[in-house]
This record gives structure tokens, C-alpha cells and sequence, in this order.
């Protein structure tokens, strides 16, 4: 029950924006990550400037959450 509740909810806005702090593994990973950024069709990013950022929106609504619990 608990499982088709969290999968009740969607996420809108995904951006993630990472650095290793290992500049070879960075450039090894951005390839992966703009291939994986892509099919995903959100923003999941490899920079080399020492940022770490997770920006997400998700929502949910009390019909989806009512529909998951009582389908299970």
C-alpha cells in the first residue's frame, strides 16, 4: 500500500548539477551524464566549478493518493 502511495507522486522539475571533485572522473562521467540528461528529460549535469545543487519539484494530490490506496 505504502509503495503505490509514493508512486502516486510525480516529479515536474528535476535539475541536478554535480562535481566529483575529481576533475578526470568528471570528464569521463559528462558524456554518461548528458546521455542519461537526455533520456530522462530532465537536467542532470557534470560541472567542473565545485557546485553540488538538487533542485526537485514534486507534487502529488489527494485523488491519486485515494486511487493508489484503494487499489491496493
Amino acid at each position: 500500500m505504502l509503495k503505490g502511495i509514493i508512486r502516486s507522486f510525480r516529479v515536474r522539475k528535476c535539475y541536478i548539477m554535480l562535481d566529483t571533485g575529481d576533475m578526470p572522473l568528471n570528464g569521463i562521467l559528462f558524456p554518461w551524464f548528458y546521455l542519461f540528461s537526455r533520456r530522462v528529460n530532465h537536467d542532470v549535469l557534470i560541472n567542473f566549478n565545485n557546485e553540488n545543487t538538487i533542485k526537485l519539484k514534486i507534487e502529488n494530490s489527494i485523488a491519486r493518493m485515494l486511487w493508489a490506496y484503494i487499489k491496493s
